[in-house]
């Protein structure tokens, strides 16, 4: 899970994937 961290690309997914959930959060 760390490597995603460690990767601009990985970062990036997360990041998109974060701000999904929030989104259907709110």
């Amino acid at each position: 899970m760390l490597v995603l961290f460690e990767t601009p690309t990985g970062f990036a997914l997360f990041k998109v994937l974060d701000e999904g959930k929030l989104s259907q959060v709110e």
